[in-house]
């Protein structure tokens, strides 16, 4: 894949992406999903990871950055222990890169004709991000839903704070 990013994969993928990783890290913390907490920090994560990716780092590094950052932002945003903030930004971020993993491994072995024009289109590419982020994003809306199938001690929720649309039992 690409390290660096344009403004357009921003937008297309980045942002959305950094929304889907708050989204999963606030309910692997078991934080109530509140859209005045998540698009601050999904936008501070997504113009962080813009500024990281810029960065002539080795492979590698891009992801653990983007690990911490989530941690911290989360941890500013929610006052949750920075232990826990880390244990779920660790999930989060691994769900990512084996979503991220299974799609390449989809595409080079079922499609690899696409694989190799991949590269050279950027709306395709655009494309093929998405798959990713919707996993990462179902299982974080899913592990809210689970949170809050728990006992009311076990959960997080700020009184007086709009959150996501609840499911209905």
């Amino acid at each position: 894949m690409v390290t660096k990013l344009n403004i357009l994969s921003l937008l297309i993928l980045g942002i959305p992406e950094t929304l889907a990783l708050t989204i999963a890290a606030f309910a692997f913390s078991r934080i109530s999903l509140s859209w005045s907490r998540i698009i601050p920090v999904g936008f501070a994560m997504g113009l962080t990871i813009y500024a990281i990716r810029m960065l002539p780092l080795h492979f590698g590094f891009h992801t653990l950055f983007i690990l911490l950052a989530l941690a911290i932002f989360t941890r500013i945003a929610t006052n949750v222990p920075l232990s826990t903030t880390l244990k779920s930004a660790t999930v989060a971020v691994m769900i990512l890169v084996a979503s991220e993993f299974l799609m390449e491994v989809i595409v080079s072995f079922f499609l690899p004709a696409l694989r190799d024009g991949m590269q050279a289109n950027n709306l395709l590419w655009l494309l093929l991000g998405w798959p990713p982020i919707l996993i990462v994003l179902a299982v974080g809306v899913y592990s809210d839903y689970r949170n809050r199938r728990l006992p009311k001690k076990s959960y997080i929720h700020v009184p007086g704070e709009k959150t996501l649309p609840r499911f209905r039992r």
